[in-house]
């Protein structure tokens, strides 16, 4: 047995939850966020293994994400979420990708780009509805709309913006910026034809509002199985789990400590396992001396402070031993999801899933890739 913590990725789940996202989406197009790794699960299979499933198109937020989507030989568009630059253009005899423009700024670089090359530049324009970051102001889009619209050479494709508050029990801001954005796209698309492709839902409007899919949603966390709301009617199957092996079982006596710091002093004796896996794996510290990891159905107290490779459960009264592997977050039991034990730490279930480091083994089972 190979001693490494493991991340069990579950490919038919994840048809499971795409499947899901296309019964509630309807004829919307479905654009996959992948990036930071596909969230922790490895982004050329599971690019490749939705691809296979009818996914019509991906989201990368940076150049690499590109670069590793065509070396898969995606040929589905890949939309680039991220601020343009003259290496990520240069990548555009890639016809299948899209270029978001965030700014007036980028025209110049667009008409460099055409001036080096015949081949059209799809582009989608975002719209800063009230998220603050990224996007062209709300007052300048129709002008710059009608600019990208009169280049010869680019291909105005998109318009779409970014919710703020879609995961939140209040709806009252995400109903202002629905209707910023709808009404934006009004004075657009009265004077410009072509424009193909609306976007502003993510995971969680996606599943709340069916008025914000207009005719593309872009889905990151629930693919994965995850989400930040409670809804019912949409029960959602984790994709990953990360597991690890325990390579130690000791007996402890009254008084000893465990780990640094000394943030454990044992109260009386206990049977500990060491587990291989720490916050270098994926492991929040946050987890020492308040998280869980599950065996047999049974949740195991993680005491003492979790180290860079290694962490400790209390196992008393366990017949656990060396080689057992013991879920550390992600599975079907409630207790375990991802959304679970991160609330339960104050963080996202992006950190942990996005926390996942090389040395972590991913293993695929389900639909091939």
């Amino acid at each position: 047995m190979r001693i490494v913590p493991i991340a069990n990725i579950n490919l038919d789940n994840l048809r499971y939850n795409y499947s899901t996202i296309r019964r509630k989406t309807g004829d919307a197009k479905i654009f996959a966020v992948v990036k930071a790794d596909a969230y922790g699960h490895g982004l050329m299979p599971i690019s490749r293994s939705l691809e296979k499933m009818g996914i019509d198109g991906f989201c990368a937020a940076v150049i690499s994400e590109i670069e590793k989507l065509i070396q898969a030989g995606i040929s589905k568009p890949i939309l680039h979420l991220g601020r343009l630059h003259k290496e990520v253009l240069e990548l555009n005899y890639h016809t299948n990708i899209w270029y978001t423009v965030n700014a007036v700024d980028d025209i110049p670089l667009l008409k460099w780009a055409t001036n080096r090359s015949s081949d059209p530049i799809v582009v989608h324009l975002k719209i800063d509805t009230g998220m603050g970051r990224m996007g062209v102001p709300m007052r300048d889009a129709p002008e710059i709309a009608h600019m990208l619209s009169q280049m010869s050479g680019v291909h105005l494709k998109g318009l779409w913006s970014h919710l703020a508050t879609s995961d939140e029990s209040d709806s009252q801001y995400f109903y202002q910026q629905l209707k910023r954005f709808s009404d934006t796209l009004k004075t657009i698309m009265s004077r410009i034809d072509g424009i193909t492709h609306l976007h502003i839902a993510n995971s969680a409007a996606m599943l709340r509002y069916p008025e914000s899919h207009f005719t593309m949603v872009r889905p990151g966390l629930a693919l994965y199985g995850a989400s930040l709301i409670q809804d019912n009617e949409t029960v959602l199957r984790p994709v990953m789990s990360l597991n690890a092996p325990v390579t130690l079982i000791k007996y402890m006596k009254t008084g000893d400590s465990i780990g640094y710091n000394r943030t454990e002093i044992l109260r009386r004796d206990k049977t500990i396992a060491i587990v291989q896996a720490g916050y270098a794996d994926g492991i929040p510290i946050e987890a020492s001396n308040r998280g869980y990891a599950r065996w047999k159905n049974e949740l195991y107290p993680i005491i003492g402070k979790i180290s860079m490779d290694m962490l400790v459960l209390d196992v008393t009264d366990s017949d656990i031993t060396p080689g057992q592997i013991v879920n550390l977050w992600g599975s079907d039991d409630p207790r375990m999801r991802v959304e679970s034990i991160a609330s339960a730490l104050g963080k996202l279930p992006y950190e942990l899933l996005t926390s996942i480091s090389d040395r972590v083994e991913k293993q695929y089972t389900g639909t091939p890739v």
